[in-house]
């Protein structure tokens, strides 16, 4: 990564993340995956990338410890859609405007019931009103958090889902993802290890997932160190607002 960082440079990488999914034999629809590359060359401008991905599937060869024990099809698709900034390594500021993903994982019983469950992950700023959070800001809500149910599960209707009992909360602080990272996230936990080895060892590979995490989570991350780093914790080396409580609003200010 490098000064230049560009809407180019994203999209190619996205054109090789879906040749490389190809070559490898991980995912179905690779096509989605290129129209995000398109999507990004087309919509982002000079100041702002900005893309989306629209359901990209993965069959799920096998997984242990399923509840109900019998499920079978089982397939993880991802949607994701996300606004940031071009950014240098040294940088330090919150590198995105709007993210959502959304992981949806399905199966079947007895290949007649059909089985849900959904992972959200969003970017949210909280408002607080004078002192007092209201709706849904009332409990812990993170900028960036990794929520399980949600309106993904909804839609199979409320009383759908037996002895299961599922909070909207916790809503669990987590690192934001692009559409690199995300696949590369359901990867690492749905792809057995034997069937995702030689794409996780492919140079190319690696080299647009650390792309990815030095755009995304360096900046992210170090601005979560500033509660440490500085005196003043909302205020970065630049002088720039990174109100790191935002990141995590249980951190203590003193």
């Amino acid at each position: 990564m490098n000064v230049s960082d560009s809407k180019q440079l994203i999209a190619a990488d996205l054109e090789t993340l879906a040749l490389l999914l190809n070559t490898y034999g991980i995912g179905k629809n690779i096509n989605v995956v290129y129209d995000a590359s398109a999507n990004c060359k087309n919509d982002s401008t000079d100041d702002f990338y900005k893309y989306s991905l629209e359901e990209l599937n993965f069959d799920i060869s096998s997984m242990s410890h399923t509840i109900p024990t019998e499920a079978i099809l089982l397939t993880v698709s991802i949607s994701l859609h996300i606004e940031g900034r071009y950014i240098d390594k040294a940088s330090l500021f919150n590198p995105l405007n709007n993210l959502q993903v959304d992981i949806i994982c399905r199966g079947s019983k007895n290949e007649i019931n059909d089985l849900v469950s959904a992972w959200h992950l969003d970017r949210h700023e909280a408002i607080n009103q004078g002192g007092i959070e209201e709706g849904e800001n009332k409990f812990f809500h993170p900028m960036y958090h990794l929520t399980f149910g949600g309106k993904n599960m909804w839609a199979f209707g409320m009383d759908n889902f037996g002895s299961s009992l599922i909070y909207p909360s916790p809503r669990l602080v987590h690192l934001p993802l692009d559409a690199a990272l995300a696949i590369d996230f359901v990867i690492r936990n749905f792809i057995p290890l034997e069937e995702r080895f030689g794409l996780m060892n492919d140079n190319e590979y690696k080299r647009i997932i650390s792309n990815s995490q030095l755009r995304i989570w360096r900046p992210f991350l170090q601005g979560m160190l500033e509660h440490w780093n500085y005196l003043d914790p909302y205020l970065n080396k630049e002088g720039a607002n990174t109100n790191t409580t935002l990141y995590l609003p249980n951190l203590v200010l003193q």
